[in-house]
């Protein structure tokens, strides 16, 4: 009796072409035609006839493919659709997949599939793509992350906020050790080695995991909906496995999938050499850094609170909002709201996760934890450092500054507007009755090299320079005698112990660690340091004594519920702290580092902003 086929293979076509990055919308439209077609057939479902889920991975897997080859996929578009099913197409459902011609939404383009043949994953296989071969299905020991990979779970830490480890010294639930738990289940041997890739190449340039659509329709209309965060990696194998390989949410639907990578030059582009050397993308991730001082001049007289960060934050997402939102949510329940109040990004927006906005302000929410130490939050890439508290006269200048991590290069230009904008609402105590107005005059770009002016008078005058974390560490030197630390805006900090207001230094080095390493893997190429690293450098800080702590507690309340009740929050704290030892490159690196990210609870909005000023040597 012959095999049943567990391959069809069809191209795409179409007048508008669609990008790579929106496999997965159609991928799903492509699922819900063949459920319609095959009156609900248990290898397109994933259900039996009771709707219960299968067990294992028997159902069809949608795969999207972009082969630049032959003329076509030279801008990234989708060339091939590649439907595989390990338990074969009877033929019921061979005649559904012959049927399967034309895919259409109100939010994808007309698509034409036309089915090139049926047949099993050694008919398709390889990795030339001249001759109309499947990288998808190839056999190869090495395999390159093609669609961005997501976790279905979350890194596990202890209370403290520190990492828990496993055997090999991964992160529990951190996305090498989810992505290696889910090749196991699989049935996939054991890779001898895991890297982290920052993005694949389409059309010859590079896209990062960031631009591709990461939720389903289904994601869309939760109201709690939150952004999926996609990750890339280079698997390799012992000996050659067969693909397909697809893993971790929606893997059916071809998120996670990866591609034979016996020309990896072809597949991976430019997605490691442009920026960083071979060698060192293998040993870490990095993050490119862009660091703008602006001079704001006030026009009306102003009274700057000391906790101004929220204030801070709020007035120029709100300006920022107003210039970049595009559209307009009108809740029926509540036709009496007004507009603000109806555009609520979060919940009702499908575009908070594209808009300039919805990048920097809305990426995710703050994971809950248990225990009373709760200091490990979302790190979103903009970090702001508002004006320093103060009264200020009319014509007065005073500076404030923002910084931008990976991508949110992109969204300055808004930023500049959004502050602009902000200056004639005003900021402070008194801005309700006019005071704080201010005009924003220019800004300059920031780099361990040079300051350049990029802005003036309305005007971007230069490319905006940025450098990456890499730079600072080349530059970083070792350095033994006494470190002074000014902190110049509340500080919160804590470990298992609990808060401290005079913190040791592995204490404030465990926090910068853990917001390094949360930017670079959000919005940068992969953790800047890895579980061994963290643990070698903690374990030096230990070396490092206090000498002297000259700190004011700075207590705050909030309010604790609908009663107007406030609770008292931990403390923070200002002023300078003292420290004597021998401080390694990597710690003077990331010193320099926590000038710019900020450290502790808050350090988005401008809390734990300090200075390092060096002393005797010995």
């Amino acid at each position: 009796m012959a095999e049943n086929p567990s391959v069809a293979r069809f191209l795409v076509s179409g007048g508008q072409p669609l990008k790579l990055t929106m496999a997965l919308p159609l991928a799903e439209l492509i699922h819900l035609a063949l459920v319609k077609l095959s009156n609900g057939s248990f290898v397109f479902t994933g259900c039996d006839s009771s709707h219960i889920p299968l067990k294992g991975h028997k159902h069809a897997y949608i795969l999207c493919e972009s082969n630049q080859s032959q003329g076509k996929g030279s801008q990234g578009d989708i060339t091939h659709v590649t439907i595989f099913s390990s338990s074969g197409f009877n033929s019921h459902n061979q005649d559904v997949l012959q049927n399967l011609k034309h895919i259409y939404s109100a939010n994808i383009p007309d698509i034409q599939l036309s089915l090139m043949r049926l047949g099993h994953s050694r008919d398709f296989g390889g990795t030339d793509l001249d001759s109309g071969q499947c990288p998808l299905l190839a056999k190869s020991r090495t395999w390159i992350s093609r669609m961005p990979f997501i976790p279905v779970r979350h890194p596990k830490v202890t209370r403290a906020g520190v990492p828990k480890l496993d055997g090999r010294g991964l992160q529990i639930d951190s996305p090498e050790h989810e992505l290696r738990r889910l090749l196991r289940l699989d049935g996939f041997p054991e890779p001898s080695a895991v890297e982290s890739v920052p993005c694949t190449s389409l059309g010859g340039h590079n896209a990062y995991w960031s631009s591709f659509q990461t939720l389903r329709e289904k994601d869309n209309e939760q109201e709690n909906a939150v952004r999926r965060v996609g990750y890339g990696f280079r698997i390799q194998f012992s000996e050659p496995v067969q693909g397909p390989m697809a893993l971790g949410y929606a893997a059916h639907l071809g998120m996670g999938s990866f591609v034979a990578a016996a020309d990896e030059d072809k597949i991976a582009g430019a997605a490691i050499g442009e920026t960083l050397p071979l060698a060192d993308f293998k040993r870490k991730g990095d993050i490119q850094i862009c660091l703008l001082e602006a001079k704001i001049r006030f026009l009306t007289q102003a009274h700057i609170p000391f906790w101004t960060g929220n204030s801070f934050r709020a007035g120029l997402g709100n300006n920022l909002r107003d210039r970049a939102c595009a559209a307009y949510i009108n809740i029926q329940k509540k036709p009496s709201m007004t507009m603000v109040e109806h555009r609520n990004c979060k919940k009702n927006c499908e575009l908070s996760q594209c808009c300039s906005y919805g990048r920097l302000f809305t990426s995710l929410t703050e994971a809950d934890q248990d225990g009373p130490v709760r200091f490990v939050e979302y790190h979103l890439p903009l970090i702001l450092m508002p004006p320093a508290a103060g009264s200020y006269e009319p014509e007065e200048c005073t500076s404030v500054g923002f910084a931008t991590i990976g991508q949110a290069l992109d969204t300055l230009p808004y930023i500049f507007l959004a502050l602009r904008d902000f200056g004639k609402s005003g900021l402070g105590r008194d801005r309700h009755i006019g005071g704080g107005r201010f005009n924003l005059e220019s800004a300059d770009s920031l780099t361990p090299q040079e300051r350049k002016r990029v802005y003036h008078d309305g005007n971007l005058q230069s490319v905006i320079s940025t450098f990456s974390y890499f730079d600072l560490l080349r530059q970083a030197e070792k350095f033994n005698g006494t470190l002074a630390l000014k902190f110049i805006t509340p500080t919160q900090l804590g470990d298992e112990n609990g808060y401290s207001c005079r913190p040791s230094f592995r204490m404030l080095l465990m926090h910068l660690l853990l917001r390094a390493n949360a930017l670079s893997s959000s919005h940068g190429t992969g953790y800047l340091y890895n579980s061994k690293d963290c643990r070698n450098i903690l374990e030096n800080a230990k070396k490092i004594e206090q000498v002297s702590a000259f700190v004011e507690e700075v207590h705050s309340r909030r309010l604790a519920n609908m009663h107007n009740e406030f609770e008292w929050q931990p403390p923070c704290f200002l002023g300078e702290i003292i420290y004597r030892g021998s401080f390694s490159k990597d710690m003077m690196a990331l010193l320099r580092l926590g000038e710019i990210i900020h450290v502790g609870r808050g350090a988005t909005i401008g809390n734990g902003m300090f200075n390092p000023h060096f002393a005797l040597t010995f």
